[in-house]
């Protein structure tokens, strides 16, 4: 039996021995017979020279093995101080506020939002850990984890608790109620087995500390330590208990704040209400999918169908356009038939430009590439809407005064033209192009971003040859031909480092649109020759010599080369020669793009 080494008590002893630690060192010298039947068996061969290897010197094993024992109450009394760090003080903040009552459930999601990060730090902290095996670091840190989710649920149930009831009762289903409780007694449970399983860790890891370094090599060699895929796996289950329940009291919250709106109490509350839902569905992708199984998609199209709330339109309408990012928010707008509400406010001439410019924005947003992938249903619903809008849309084109509204309305045109070619034909009916094309000569229109959605419907509408003629009339060809003289240096020189790289980019997207009109719109030999007569093959071949003038982006040098090319097959060669293109036309296309490409290459 390990025991300690009888020492004489003398004021020069540097360690002082009471009867009542005398046998700790037989418990901490040796691993308990939970953790090492927990773990697979060990050779006799090693249990004997870790006997022999304690017996050696016990005290100073026993002082090597005595901070392992208090590091974790340390630890865990340090994690619950307050560190007057500048880290800390957002945190404790929020602690502070968990002990008084919330001004609204927003504030309360958002006290959970901080709170979630901050445990989901703590989450990933282990997990390097233990990847990176630092495995003395895991006992701490997974003991502090466990603690504060379980104070997290405390005071889950407080805030929970203290928040105001709406007039409106809110009927829960009572299966939702009893899993909401099988989701935290689930994660309660996984915080006892990872203390439990910590525990088991750091015994196995104290007694692999007190081996020969050659047999703890061969134990880890062989599997037996450290036994930590139970603990990664209770990690992973806890992590995602986690997430469920933060998942259902959000959820809780959101169905408040989504009540007032439907109560339509006063008008302050009513307001207040519809913004606490725009600034949390603003936060991210998944509480704006929250916001949604809250039933705000439908809340909110209602307050946009009843006329008594027409002052409220403006509000509703951008929460909307916020909400509808994610897809369960898109497929309750399409059940809700919310693309009908929304055309009808834009083609209401009565609504105010502001109404109609949010309106514009939700169609903006519902045809987006981007967010039209996710809501493929939608697509029909856009098409037999498509005249409707194409028609209110271009309207508002011509009568906005302010830039935000023309830009509104013009992305939404320019996203409808990549649904279907059905719009092309409203587009020449109620002379879009026209109203475009107007509109780029007047200040609404004079900034690189809305140039771009004007570049986007020209180009689209070029595709198609029987829309050149419509696009020559209403001098398509001579604003084009502008785009490709806006210069990134230009656009750039007196904005600042922050604002430089997004003007850039917009301008090299404005060139590209800009040459890959010009070259469709090459293909009828009458609008090249207009081409080549207002110098526009000049353009296209400074923009492939001077990469400068392109900011060294490859797409408009492919569309320029390409553009290029079109009206040589169209006008032939006799007018180019006299402007020194022809050299970028003969050779082949590859050959031409290597010769005035900026890309670096290495030989060595």
């Amino acid at each position: 039996m390990l025991g300690i080494a009888p020492t004489r008590t003398t004021n020069m002893d540097p360690v002082k021995t009471d009867p009542a630690v005398r046998s700790r060192p037989a418990k901490s010298a040796t691993p308990s017979s939970s953790a090492v039947s927990s773990s697979h068996s060990l050779p006799s061969s090693i249990n004997s020279s870790a006997w022999q290897a304690a017996s050696e010197d016990s005290v100073r094993l026993w002082m090597s093995e005595l901070r392992w024992y208090v590091e974790s109450d340390c630890s865990n009394v340090l994690h619950n101080k307050a560190i007057p760090q500048q880290q800390q003080l957002q945190h404790q903040s929020i602690l502070r506020h968990q002990n008084c009552l919330p001004a609204s459930p927003r504030v309360s999601i958002e006290m959970l939002e901080l709170n979630s990060r901050k445990l989901l730090a703590d989450f990933n902290a282990v997990l390097v850990s233990i990847q990176s095996s630092q495995l003395k670091r895991v006992h701490p840190l997974l003991s502090a984890l466990t603690s504060c989710l379980r104070g997290f649920l405390q005071n889950l149930h407080r805030l929970l608790s203290m928040q105001q009831p709406v007039s409106l009762p809110i009927l829960k289903p009572q299966a939702e109620v009893a899993s909401f409780r099988e989701i935290e007694e689930t994660l309660l449970t996984l915080c006892s087995n990872l203390d439990t399983a910590n525990s088991e860790l750091l015994d196995v890891y104290l007694y692999a500390m007190s081996l020969p370094a050659v047999d703890a090599r061969f134990l880890v060699m062989n599997g037996h330590l450290p036994p930590v895929d139970a603990v990664l796996r209770l990690l992973a289950e806890a992590a995602e208990a986690f997430a469920a329940v933060l998942d259902a009291a959000e959820l809780q919250l959101l169905e408040r704040v989504v009540n007032a709106v439907r109560c339509k109490t006063s008008g302050a509350n009513f307001t207040a209400a519809l913004r606490d839902l725009l600034r949390l569905a603003m936060k991210s992708e998944r509480l704006s999918c929250l916001v949604a199984k809250a039933e705000a998609v439908e809340t909110v199209l209602q307050v946009c169908s009843d006329r008594t709330q027409r002052k409220f339109w403006p509000l509703a309408l951008r929460v909307l356009s916020c909400v509808c990012c994610v897809e369960e928010s898109i497929r309750r707008f399409d059940q809700s038939n919310g693309l009908a509400t929304v055309s009808g406010i834009l083609g209401e001439l009565g609504n105010s430009e502001l109404v109609r410019a949010e309106a514009a924005g939700v169609v903006a947003q519902l045809t987006s590439p981007y967010i039209l992938g996710k809501g493929k249903d939608l697509l029909g619903c856009l098409t037999s809407h498509a005249e409707s809008l194409v028609k209110s849309l271009t309207l508002l084109c011509k009568e906005a005064d302010c830039h935000d509204v023309f830009l509104l309305a013009s992305a939404a045109i320019a996203n409808i033209t990549f649904i279907s070619p059905a719009s092309f034909e409203y587009m020449l009916k109620y002379n879009t192009v026209r109203a475009l094309v107007d509109a780029c000569q007047l200040s609404k229109a004079a900034s690189l971003f809305a140039k771009d959605q004007v570049a986007t419907v020209l180009a689209n509408m070029a595709a198609y040859a029987w829309c050149h003629q419509s696009l020559t009339r209403h001098n398509a060809i001579e604003l084009l031909l502008h785009f490709l003289s806006e210069s990134p240096m230009g656009s750039c020189r007196y904005a600042s480092s922050s604002s430089s790289g997004v003007k850039s980019s917009a301008c090299e997207r404005l060139q590209q649109k800009a040459a890959i009109a010009l070259g469709r719109l090459a293909r009828d030999a009458s609008a090249a020759q207009i081409v080549v007569e207002l110098a526009g093959a000049n353009r296209l071949a400074q923009l492939c010599r001077r990469p400068e003038e392109r900011n060294n982006s490859d797409a408009v040098l492919v569309a320029a080369l390409a553009a290029l090319r079109q009206i040589h097959d169209s006008v032939g060669s006799e007018d180019l020669e006299e402007r020194d293109v022809v050299q970028l036309i003969r050779p082949r296309l590859s050959e031409a793009f290597l010769a005035c490409s900026r890309l670096d290459e290495s030989y060595v």
